[in-house]
Parts: structure tokens; C-alpha cells; sequence
């Protein structure tokens, strides 16, 4: 008997959720999804104009067909991409030129319409987060829906390892960089991390006796990778 009325009971459980199944099914079928070409268009507004944003930009075009109609406005002080990550090649003259090292930042967008993607040159100057709108240089102000920051970081001294405002800042001083290069017997790296232990391997493999090349840093790592590049480049040179 404990078992019918057991089997019974799971009989009946299993109805029930058999009902509840198409009930549920059945209603959020009658909801009506709005089409993406109802929705409102966004408003978002990139500040920079290196890695993070040019390529913030381009990863939420990608996805523009799941999110909706949107415009995005990018805003920076320089006209041309930096490949900063090139730099330490890029301050030994002769090693990159120009063209390779600046790329124009309007003509990767190109196949976006203005309804879609518009370029700014120009410097942020005040937030009001509360309006929603960010005043840049000329006095414009931009009304957003969303907002990026990727501005990025700056290096001490003026050197050309990063982006120094506008691309004829960070053009002239990569160009004032190599002639000092150029003039220089001595050149001192202060810091064994990536950048350094990287400038100092392509100047050392540049220049080879003709230059000193000292590396200045803490890291022993830092360290054994530049004398060990500084050995091979001695064992294959002619």
C-alpha cells in the first residue's frame, strides 16, 4: 500500500511540473522582446587614444549587433597611434621608422560611418558624472550614456617609452632620443625590468664595443637576461 500511494505521489509530482513547464513556456512566449531597432541609440564616449581605447573601441563594434545602436566618440590629443611597445627598437636610430611606429587612428575606423564612429581631437578638461558629460579642449561638451577612461601612464623625463600628448610631442622626442644616442659613448639604463632589460639589449646588439652600455637595477633576473644577450650577441657577431 506505501508503495502505490509513494508511486502515486510521484506520479503526480511529475505532472505538475509537466504543467507548470508549458505554463511558464507558453507565457514568456507571448512576452514580446523588444528589436534592437527599437532601442534607443548609446552614447559612449572613449577618453584616449592608445592600446586600451582604440582597442575598447573596436572589441564593442564587434559586439554591436548584440547591444544595439550605438555611437561611439573617441576622444584624444594625438592624431596618430604610438606602438609604445616598440620603443626600446625604437629609440636606436635607424632601427623603426617613423610610419611603422605611428599609425594614423581616424583611418582604422574608417568603415564605420559618422552616425557610428567620430574622432576628437582634443583633451578632456572637467567631468560631471552626474550630467553625464565631459567638457573638452575648444570648449565643446559631449553628453554620454557611457564613459571610457583609457588614458593611459606617462614616464618620468620626457623619453619617448610612452606617449608624450600630441604625436609631434612623442615624434620629436623619440628624434632628440636617437640623437643622443647617436652622440652618446655611454649610455646608462636605469631599471632591470622590461623596458630597460629590452633598451639596453638592442642598443648593446647595435653598437656592440663601440658603445658602454650599463644596466642600473635591483633585479638579479633583469640582470642575467641582458648579460646573457649581451654574451650571444658577442658569440655570433663577425
Amino acid at each position: 500500500m506505501t508503495e502505490i500511494l509513494l508511486r502515486a505521489v510521484s506520479i503526480l509530482q511529475q505532472a505538475i511540473n509537466i504543467f507548470f513547464h508549458f505554463l511558464t513556456v507558453n507565457y514568456f512566449r507571448r512576452i514580446e522582446r523588444p528589436s534592437l531597432a527599437s532601442l534607443t541609440m548609446k552614447h559612449i564616449v572613449i577618453l584616449g587614444g592608445s592600446y586600451a581605447g582604440i582597442s575598447t573601441a573596436h572589441r564593442i563594434f564587434k559586439q554591436a549587433a548584440k547591444i544595439g545602436p550605438l555611437k561611439i566618440t573617441l576622444v584624444s590629443p594625438n592624431t596618430h597611434f604610438y606602438w609604445s611597445m616598440a620603443s626600446p627598437r625604437g629609440i636606436v636610430p635607424g632601427q623603426l621608422a617613423d610610419g611603422k611606429l605611428f599609425q594614423p587612428i581616424a583611418a582604422g575606423f574608417s568603415k564605420y560611418s559618422a552616425r557610428q564612429f567620430e574622432f576628437i581631437l582634443a583633451k578632456a578638461e572637467s567631468l560631471d558624472v552626474g550630467a553625464k558629460t565631459v567638457g573638452i579642449s575648444g570648449g565643446e561638451t559631449l553628453d554620454y550614456d557611457y564613459l571610457i577612461l583609457a588614458t593611459g601612464s606617462h614616464t618620468r623625463g620626457h623619453t619617448p617609452f610612452k606617449g608624450l600628448g600630441t604625436t609631434e610631442e612623442t615624434r620629436d622626442a623619440l628624434h632628440d632620443f636617437q640623437s643622443e644616442v647617436t652622440k652618446s659613448k655611454t649610455i646608462v639604463i636605469a631599471g632591470a625590468g622590461v623596458t630597460g632589460v629590452e633598451a639596453a639589449g638592442e642598443l648593446a646588439f647595435e653598437y656592440g664595443h663601440e658603445k658602454e652600455v650599463i644596466l642600473v637595477g635591483l633585479s638579479r633576473l633583469g640582470r642575467i637576461l641582458f648579460t646573457e644577450c649581451y654574451d650571444y650577441y658577442f658569440a655570433i657577431a663577425p
